[in-house]
Order: C-alpha cells, then sequence, then structure tokens
C-alpha cells in the first residue's frame, strides 16, 4: 500500500511540474557527458570582429551581402541562410546588387523574417519583420525567432509561425529539409558541440579566401557572432553561442533525427513501483543494505538514462525517483527501527529459552562436561561426568589427578589456538584402564564488582572428556584390516608398497619377488574352497616365518603373492633366496586330514643402491617377470629392461588403439602400380598409416602384430577396405585397387561378408578390387582359407601373394591357390646390381609366374638402373619409390596415367 501511495504522489508531483527544474538540470548533464560532434553539412560565415572592422560600420551596404552570396553560389553552395534583418531598404546600389545576386543563386537563398511583440503594454498585436518585396520574390522567408524559458535559456526550437496566413517555417527546418506545416516546438540536442561547426570569418568569403570544397554541397549560414552585434543566446550545456549557431545546432537535431523527447512518466512510475516492491520484499531487515540500494539504484538508473539519451535522444525524468525513494527508505528505516525493538523483546526471550536448553543438552548430554575456574574448583558438571568419574567422600567430582593438571596447565597457558585441540590419554577408572578424549575450551566471562567500576575479566575452562575405549579397539581392528589381507594375513598392495619404498630409501641393493601358485586351483576344485583357504593361510604363515631375509608376505590377488629382500643382496645370493622360497612352498600340506601340494612360478627384480625405481615399480617388474615365467613354462625369471620396455609400449599402443579408429587416427596413403609393358597405370596399393597423439606416427610393422594379437585388425581392415574401394572410383575405370588382407581376417567368420557388402555399398566392380595375403596364411590352416579365396574369386574378386620368397611358400600350395598374381619382396630388388644371385632369384620367380599364369609385379624399384634389369626379366609390373612413395588419394590423382619406365624421373 505504501508503494502505491509513494507512486501515485510522485506522479501528481511530475506532472505538476514539481521536478521540471532537477530534470532539466539531470538532461543538461546527459548531454554534457554525452558530447557529439556535428556533422559536416553546415558552414557557418561569422560577421565576427575583423570582419566588421575590415568592412565598416554596420549594418554593412546589401552590396557586401551580394558579393558573399555570390561567392558562395560559384563555390557550389547547396542553400544559403542570411540571419540578417532585410525589412527595409539600403543604398540603392546596393539593394540591385542583392537583387542580382538572389536571381543568380536561383532560388537557393533563405532570408530571416521574425515576429517581434508589440511594444504596448497588455496588446496582442504582433509586428512583422519581413524582407522587402524585391528580395521576398527571389528568396524564402525563414522565421529566425528562437523561444526562451523563464530561465532565459533557449532549450525548444519552433518548426514555423504563420505570417499573415502563410505558414512560414524556421530557419533549422528549412536547412535540415524538414517541411511540416506545425506551429508545435521540438527540443534542441545540446551534446552536439557548437565548437564542431565549420566556422570561416565573413571577411574570408567577401575577399575569396578560401577552397572551393569548404562549401561545395553544403549549407551556409551568414549571422553575426560579434559581440557588439547582440545577436547571442544562452543554451544549456554551452552557456552564450551566437544566433546562428541556435539555428544550426536546431537543423543538426532535425536532419538526423536527434531531438531529445521526454519518457512519459507513467513508464517511470511502473518502474519505480517495481523497486519499491523489491525493496520491500527482498531488503525487510537490513537497514544498512536498504540505504546501499537505494544509493545503487539511482545509480543504475542514472546509467541507463544515459545510456537511453545517448542511444536514441530519450530523455528520462527520473528527478522523481529521488524523493520517491528517499522518502520511502525514510519510510522504511522508521518501520524497521520499530520490529527492531520488538524483535529485541522476542529475542530476550529467545536467549532465556535457548539458556535453559542448552543447561538440558548439558547435563543430558553423553560426553561428560566438567567447568573449572582458575582457583581449580568445579564449578559446575554434567551427570555423564558424574557417571564416569564418580565422586569422592566429600561427595566432589572425582576427576583424575593427570586430567586435572592437564586442565590447569591449558587454561594458564599463553598458546593460542584456532579451535580446542582434541587429546588422548589412558586412565584407571575403578582399577579398569579406559581410552579416553578430551578437550579443554577456555572463556573469558566478564565478573561485576560493583554499579560504577569495570568488570574483572575471569577465565573459565570447559572440560569435554569422552570415553573412546570400544571405540579405539574397533580403530586397531578397522586398522589391521586395512593393511592385512583378512584370510591370510598378508600384508595388502598398498602396505606392501609403503614398507619397500622405505626400504628403498635405505640405498641397499634390494631384490622384489613375484609369486603365483601352481595347482591351487585344482586344490579348490577337488578338495573344496575351505581346504584352499586353509593351504593359502598355512603357505603365508610359511613364508612369514622364513630366514630373517624376507619381509612379510603380501597377497597380491586370489593366488599370486610378493616379498622383498630385508638385506642387501647380489647374484650370488639370488638363487639361494628363490631355492628357499620354491621349498617352502613345495613342502606338502597336511590340512583337515588332507594332504595337498603346491608349486610356484617366480618372477623377480633387483634394484640396486643408485636406480631410481620406485616401489610400484619395482613391484610391476617383478610382475613381468613372473608373467614372463608362465608364459615360457620357466620356474623363475628375471626383470628384461629391454622386453619390458616393449611390453609397455606394446600395452600403451594397444590402450591407444582402442579410440584411434573412431577419432580418426587412422588414414589410407595409395602407392601407385605401373605396367612395364606400356607404361600405363595399373594400380594402386592401399597402405594404412597411423599418427598418434600420444605416440606420434607409429609404424605399421609395429601397429599391424598388435592389432592382429588383440583382433582389431578385423575391424581395423574392414575400415581401411571401405576407404580404399571408395577412393578407387575416383581413379581411372581401367585401374584396379589393392588392400591388404591379414591372415586373422580370413580366419574371421564375416570376411566375405564384409567384402561383398563393400562392393554393393560403393558400387566399385568386384574386378578392380585386388586383395592382398601374405606368406604368413601358410602358418595356419591353409585349406579354409583356400575356400574363401574361390568364393571371394566366383563374383571377380582378385587375389595376389604379397613378399613373395620371404615368408612359407608351398609349392604345393601356390598351384591350388586362385592366384591373379605374385608380389616378389622388395628385398631381392634393392641387391639387383650387387648380388648376382638376386638376379638369378628374379628371372626364376618370374618364370614361375609365367608357369602359373599370374602377373609377376615387383616392389621396391627405386633406380633407372631397377626398372632396366627387370624389363630385361620380363617383369609385368612394378611399384616403388621410383613411380611415387605412398601418398593422398589427391596427390595420387595428380600422377600422369602413362609413363615411359626407362625415361621415368622420380614422382
Amino acid at each position: 500500500m505504501s508503494a502505491v501511495l509513494v507512486c501515485a504522489v510522485s506522479l501528481a508531483a511530475q506532472k505538476l511540474g514539481v521536478f521540471q527544474d532537477l530534470d532539466r538540470i539531470l538532461s543538461n548533464t546527459r548531454m554534457a557527458l554525452a558530447p557529439k560532434s556535428a556533422s559536416e553539412s553546415i558552414v557557418f560565415v561569422a560577421i565576427d570582429a575583423s570582419s566588421l572592422d575590415a568592412v565598416g560600420t554596420w549594418p554593412w551596404s546589401r552590396g557586401v551581402h551580394a558579393s558573399i552570396l555570390d561567392n558562395l553560389t560559384n563555390a557550389g553552395a547547396a542553400d544559403v541562410f542570411f540571419d540578417i534583418d532585410f525589412d527595409f531598404p539600403s543604398d540603392t546600389d546596393g539593394d540591385r546588387a542583392f537583387i542580382d545576386a538572389l536571381d543568380r543563386a536561383g532560388g537557393t537563398t533563405y532570408l530571416a523574417a521574425f515576429v517581434q511583440p508589440s511594444s504596448i503594454s497588455n496588446s496582442d498585436v504582433r509586428h512583422y519583420n519581413l524582407p522587402l518585396a524585391a528580395f521576398a520574390e527571389r528568396s524564402w522567408p525563414a522565421l529566425v525567432n528562437v523561444i526562451t524559458d523563464e530561465q532565459g535559456l533557449v532549450r525548444n526550437y519552433p518548426l514555423g509561425d504563420v505570417i499573415d496566413g502563410q505558414f512560414i517555417p524556421s530557419a533549422g527546418s528549412l536547412i535540415a529539409g524538414h517541411f511540416v506545416e506545425a506551429k508545435h516546438n521540438v527540443e534542441i540536442d545540446f551534446s552536439i558541440r557548437p565548437q564542431s561547426f565549420q566556422v570561416i570569418s565573413a571577411i574570408d568569403v567577401i575577399e575569396r579566401r578560401f577552397p572551393d570544397a569548404l562549401f561545395e554541397g553544403r549549407s551556409v549560414i551568414v549571422g553575426a557572432s560579434a559581440i557588439e552585434l547582440g545577436d547571442q543566446y544562452a543554451v544549456p550545456v554551452h552557456g552564450v553561442v551566437p544566433g546562428p549557431l541556435v539555428h544550426a545546432l536546431a537543423a543538426e537535431t532535425l536532419r538526423y533525427g536527434l531531438n531529445p523527447r521526454w519518457l512519459m512518466a507513467e513508464i517511470l512510475t511502473i518502474v519505480l513501483f517495481i523497486l519499491l516492491c523489491f525493496l520491500h520484499i527482498r531488503l525487510k531487515h537490513s537497514p544498512v543494505a536498504f540505504v546501499v540500494a537505494i544509493v545503487a539504484i539511482l545509480l543504475v538508473v542514472e546509467a541507463c538514462a544515459f545510456g537511453l539519451f545517448r542511444q536514441s535522444s530519450l530523455l528520462v525524468p527520473s528527478a522523481m525517483l529521488y524523493p520517491s525513494l528517499i522518502a520511502f527508505g525514510l519510510w522504511r528505516l522508521a518501520t524497521l527501527l520499530t520490529k527492531s525493538r520488538w524483535d529485541e523483546r522476542k529475542t530476550s526471550a529467545k536467549f532465556t529459552n535457548t539458556r535453559r536448553l542448552l543447561e538440558q543438552v548439558f547435563d543430558d548430554s553423553t560426553d561428560a562436561f566438567v567447568i573449572i575456574d582458575e582457583e581449580g574448583q568445579i564449578i559446575r558438571h554434567s551427570r555423564s561426568a558424574e557417571q564416569l568419574f564418580g565422586v569422592d567422600g566429600a561427595g566432589r567430582l572425582a576427576i583424575p589427578a593427570g586430567l586435572h593438571r592437564h586442565v590447569m596447565a591449558e587454561m594458564l597457558s599463553d598458546v593460542r589456538t584456532a579451535a580446542p585441540l582434541i587429546h588422548s590419554m589412558a586412565i584407571n577408572l575403578n582399577g579398569h584402564m579406559r581410552s579416553i578424549e578430551f578437550s579443554i575450551a577456555r572463556s573469558h566471562f566478564e565478573v561485576p564488582i560493583s554499579q560504577n567500576a569495570d568488570a574483572n575479566v575471569a577465565i573459565i575452562a570447559t572440560l569435554m572428556v569422552r570415553d573412546v575405549t570400544e571405540t579405539k579397539q574397533q580403530e586397531r581392528q578397522i586398522a589391521y584390516l586395512s593393511n592385512h589381507d583378512e584370510l591370510t594375513g598378508a600384508l595388502r598392495r598398498s602396505t606392501f608398497l609403503a614398507f619397500l619404498k622405505l626400504r628403498l630409501e635405505v640405498g641397499e641393493p634390494v631384490a622384489v619377488f613375484a609369486l603365483n601358485l601352481q595347482r591351487f586351483r585344482t586344490i579348490n576344485v577337488v578338495l573344496g574352497r575351505n581346504v584352499g583357504d586353509a593351504v593359502l593361510t598355512e603357505m603365508s604363515n610359511r613364508l612369514n616365518s622364513l630366514d630373517e631375509w624376507f619381509s612379510a608376505t603380501t597377497r597380491l590377488d586370489a593366488d599370486n603373492f610378493a616379498i622383498f629382500t630385508e638385506k642387501p643382496v647380489d647374484a650370488d645370493v639370488i638363487d639361494k633366496l628363490t631355492a628357499m622360497i620354491v621349498d617352502c612352498i613345495r613342502a606338502p600340506y597336511r590340512v583337515a586330514g588332507t594332504n595337498g601340494q603346491l608349486d610356484v612360478r617366480i618372477g623377480y627384480t633387483v634394484v640396486t643402491e643408485d636406480d631410481e625405481t620406485t616401489a610400484d615399480m619395482a613391484l610391476e617388474q617383478a610382475v613381468e617377470a613372473l608373467e614372463t615365467a608362465k608364459s615360457t613354462f620357466a620356474a623363475t625369471s628375471t626383470h628384461d629392461p629391454a622386453l619390458s620396455k616393449k611390453q609397455s609400449r606394446f600395452r600403451a599402443i594397444e590402450r591407444a588403439m582402442a579410440d584411434a579408429l573412431a577419432n580418426r587416427e587412422f588414414h589410407v596413403l595409395y602407392q601407385p602400380q605401373y605396367s612395364m609393358t606400356n607404361g600405363r597405370l595399373t594400380g594402386a596399393e592401399a597402405l594404412v598409416r597411423w599418427k598418434s597423439p600420444s605416440f606420434g606416427p607409429v609404424f605399421p610393422d609395429e601397429f599391424i602384430p598388435i592389432t592382429e594379437s588383440t583382433g582389431f585388425i578385423v575391424e581395423l581392415g574392414r575400415w581401411v577396405l571401405q576407404e580404399a574401394a571408395k577412393d578407387a572410383l575416383l581413379m581411372p575405370p581401367d585401374t584396379s585397387m589393392a588392400v591388404n588382407v591379414s591372415g586373422v581376417q580370413l580366419m574371421h567368420a564375416e570376411v566375405i561378408s564384409d567384402v561383398l557388402a563393400t562392393l554393393k555399398a560403393t558400387g566399385l566392380p568386384p574386378s578392380r578390387l585386388c586383395l592382398e595375403i601374405t606368406e604368413s596364411v601358410f602358418l595356419t590352416s591353409i585349406e579354409p582359407i583356400i575356400e574363401i579365396m574361390h568364393d571371394l574369386r566366383f563374383p571377380g574378386v582378385k587375389w595376389a601373394l604379397d613378399d613373395f620368397g620371404t615368408g612359407y611358400s608351398s609349392m604345393a600350395y601356390l598351384s591350388r591357390m586362385p592366384l591373379d598374381k605374385i608380389k616378389l619382396d622388395k628385398a631381392f630388388i634393392m641387391d639387383l646390381g650387387r648380388d648376382p644371385k638376386s638376379r638369378t632369384i628374379l628371372h626364376t620367380v618370374g618364370e614361375l609366374c609365367r608357369g602359373l599364369g599370374v602377373t609377376f609385379l615387383c616392389e621396391g624399384v627405386e633406380t633407372a638402373e631397377h626398372v632396366r634389369i627387370l624389363k630385361s626379366e620380363n617383369c609385368a609390373e612394378m611399384q616403388g619409390y621410383f613411380f611415387g612413395k605412398p601418398m593422398p588419394i589427391d596427390d595420387l590423382l595428380k600422377l600422369p596415367t602413362f609413363v615411359s619406365p626407362l625415361l621415368a624421373s622420380r614422382q
């Protein structure tokens, strides 16, 4: 209700003009803070003191004005406005000259017309000053009256007035091209700086001391700026300016639509109502926040008002907000003061209730509370304290002497902490040792002496005691289980690593052993899990009872354990220690009336004193050695750094490969193949490459075996086949695309469907696809592979045997395989010209291909000498760096489709 009342009163006051002066001050400030420069469309020809001195006594002969008009017309001025009185005749020659000048100007001249009030008091009669008829016939009248407010300032500007029944537009309207027959006024935008207009002295125009470009296409105002001529007006922001500049400011305002417009007070009243509601709802209880919010709101409103004026020349009548917010704030502060008094009474009652509640909590708490003064006297204690400590013969609380001394020492200590420290202590209560935790909190309170004297400050200590005997027992049990295996009592991995870290810090050679129990699972299955658990426990106890060489046993997982040496080791003692472990574990186990026996495989590593191996690394090395022992069926195995590095990289590449295909880290390159007979491009071989963000470029001879061992080669091969088939369609239609197929892919059930689906999806003719296999397929069962080759040969897919001569080729299988091409390995080509045997092998393979009726292709062709020798040995096709390295498909398409083999240069 209060917000509505404040808004209604503020709106009424705004309508009555109560805030008008403050609004004007605020609007002037905004204009001053947002200065604009005038456009270059108006030039002011100033009749200044130097012009008066040069020409002579004012008023000038009309011949002078004629000279000004002619010079401006000749300079290309768009129009000229004379803010000079032309309603009386001058000298005849001068008037004649001005008439001629007006004729030459061709109707682009505006002459001043103005209205003068009657000099007779209380008369409504107005006198008009109009140009002489001879002048008026050749020009346009322009109203030059300006309006001053009650403060004598020019703020508004008329659009025109009716004189003798005819509407005369104002000078500013004519210059701006704002032709509206309306008698209302518009506000001038005084953010436009008068000094930004182009000004030239009249004498310079008379004597033609100006460049024509100054006036070309511009509007020109000719008028007085000399103070002695009296044509000066007071305006907001800029003080006193010449009358012609008032018309220039008005013209700029009208031409560019900059005339300031006042925002409706009703809109601001709605904003005021919203702000008052916000203050009333969100800031109910904080007077300081309320005042800060009002100041912040006024600053934000003024910032917004400034922004609105700068962007759209909109004036916000924000003055009404100041008294409104202040009045509302005073009312709210008075309300808050009244409410605070009521709250004070409620707080007093609440304090009383809280004190009673705290006393009840104090007495009923399960923790023991004791309050002791500086003299060591017990002021008060809780019931639980009496239950814990008991009372002496005098009925006083029987606090143990050691605990009492601790409290007094803490009370008198100069050491201060942010929070009370928790202490632990074992005490004897009634013949039983109990573990307690306690804290001591010091407090200061005033003790009044008399009504006028200052109060003394006393210190008390609040002792809080908790019996944690059972909790400590549980914690010890939990701590044991967190560090030890629950079944065997062996250490856990984390504890083992912590102890090993300490051992390595000594700087002595340490041996770390990783053990894997053999036949343990058989005992579990045959004799039962209970027997297996008992065997594990006994085995762990045996290891713990070994020679003092060894640390406590650690269980890594189900049947894997680890230990390390507690003494320095060397190469001579390792075998002895290993034998001790083996003998210990292999000894028969008599458990639950049943005999059992275990065997063990051991992997170990030795960390020397100058080694930087960490505990985690040492255990990992021992486990890697154990894996080697298991894979080679050896009883023991030591850590091999080279093998470990290779295994680590193998695993890292395997992990990185999981997302490499999805992340498009693989790409396909193509190496061209040319015919030896006619030099025609016969096809290309698709070669997959991998650029890993982690490892950089990874060579195929490293990642392909990994893909084959993990089975990822099936997915990768399918993707390469699809990419190569799509790119093959971009090549000439008489060329083929060779794609390598792994033996692992050929043993996969979906290899036939993958190839046929790719051909169907891409539209590549089967005859243009050549699948290449290596001789390594002969290491597997060859019969299913030959069957798959025939199944794919039926629709037209071709087959090639790659890297021939380096594997396990069998002549019997060669005759049965549906081969179309044999590719001789590049190793034989590289030795041509150096090793005569290579040429013999080349000739033999060529004869073999001719006998089998298959195409003979040689890889690794790098020199013109290679080409010459291969041509003499009837090689059918060639592939190698001589014709082009593996390249992207775009580069392959730029290669020539025909090349003379003997004349070709490197591509």
